[in-house]
């Protein structure tokens, strides 16, 4: 069985205003990924592929690429405002959400704690009845702190994201789907 992380040949092109890496590996088709981390493109190519198919391909998601990077930026310049606005403020909403949502769930954490998070908005531990907040939800609405808080409470009824536990979160907060999204972008 071939191994499609194994990189056979490597290098680096100029599409448009970017740098992509490219990766030619025993894939299948082409995909091009966007690392938020490094803020970086990468194309997987097949052996086959030519570095003019690649090159054609890469041009053919500059649109995409443009989107991603003004992704970022936005995200950036959101979290930026958050960083220089006063968490105290944060911390007030935060405190008259949880004390509204664990009421209206019928649901009770003992312990929040606020953190700076890079991979998740929260997480819960129905063990030690904690939740954890991200303190970069300061830069979003106070909608976002609402599912958030709904959505965290909710594990303490169900651990995993099985049905149940998003008929729970849509009692809750019927419209998380749209506020979710708005989180993931």
């Amino acid at each position: 069985m071939a191994n499609r992380n194994v990189v056979y040949r490597r290098e680096a092109m100029r599409v448009g205003e970017f740098d992509v890496i490219i990766e030619w590996k025993d894939v299948v088709r082409m995909t091009l990924r966007f690392s938020r981390r490094c803020e970086c493109f990468r194309i997987s190519a097949p052996l086959t592929a030519s570095r003019k198919t690649v090159e054609d391909f890469a041009c053919s998601c500059l649109p995409w690429m443009r989107k991603q990077i003004g992704k970022v930026s936005e995200k950036k310049e959101r979290e930026n405002s958050a960083a220089v606005q006063d968490l105290t403020e944060f911390r007030a909403m935060l405190e008259r959400v949880i004390r509204e949502r664990e009421a209206a769930m019928g649901l009770h954490a003992e312990r929040y704690v606020l953190r700076r998070m890079t991979s998740q908005w929260g997480s819960a531990n129905p063990a030690k009845s904690t939740i954890t907040v991200n303190t970069r939800l300061a830069a979003y609405p106070e909608e976002c702190t609402v599912y958030l808080i709904t959505h965290e409470l909710a594990h303490f009824v169900h651990r995993g994201h099985q049905r149940e536990f998003w008929e729970l979160v849509e009692r809750y907060f019927p419209d998380w789907r749209r506020v979710r999204k708005q989180l993931r972008d």
